[in-house]
């Protein structure tokens, strides 16, 4: 039982470190452009917005480093509520100047459906969410994996009491930022992981 809670606590510090390490990215707004002559790209983000190292700060740090290395163009648009994605969606899509459309989080993706049925031609990107339309191409992540090693290492990090701070109580906490479907995949593998660590 130690040689197996040893090796899921490596294997859930090693996960856990990639996982904050992917996290790890500046913020900004505005128009970064690579070297030129690549795909023009257009991003929206959730209205969320940048700064909090979350799914949008993470689909930044991939558009400037493919700016940076393939040399694409792209905008960048924070909306400042749900209702506005739409409209930002259908004024990118109407222009006529995008190669690709990046939307980010399942809150877009009714606006996407309407946008995306008027403007067949145009190639849309959507991130963390999933449509059935031929012109759109659904990316998403398994979150309750990463959040199960979460929960299983904070479990492991109390065990060996890895922090004075560490109570020896079985109690760990989980902090969702909302309740929607997402963050409640993020919460049962973490409540999961936990408990595969202390039945």
């Amino acid at each position: 039982m130690k040689k197996r809670r040893k090796h899921l606590a490596a294997f859930a510090l090693t996960a856990a470190l990639a996982a904050g390490l992917a996290g790890c990215g500046s913020s900004g707004s505005g128009n970064e452009t690579g070297e030129g002559g690549g795909p023009h790209i257009g991003i929206i983000f959730t209205q969320a917005g940048l700064g909090g190292n979350s799914f949008n700060d993470l689909a930044l740090d991939g558009v400037r480093r493919a700016a940076s290395e393939l040399g694409i163009t792209y905008d960048q648009v924070e909306p400042k509520s749900v209702a506005d994605e739409e409209i930002i969606q259908d004024e990118m899509a109407s222009s006529g100047e995008y190669d690709l459309i990046i939307c980010v989080g399942d809150e877009q993706v009714d606006a996407l459906n309407n946008v995306a049925s008027v403007y067949t031609e145009q190639r849309f990107a959507l991130l963390d969410a999933s449509s059935d339309l031929e012109n759109v191409a659904s990316y998403s992540c398994k979150a309750q994996e990463g959040s199960f090693m979460a929960g299983a290492l904070a479990v492991l990090a109390k065990q060996e009491q890895t922090d004075s701070r560490l109570t020896d109580n079985h109690m760990v906490g989980f902090i969702g930022g909302v309740d929607n479907p997402l963050i409640n995949q993020f919460a049962a593998g973490y409540r999961a992981g936990a408990l595969y660590a202390d039945p």
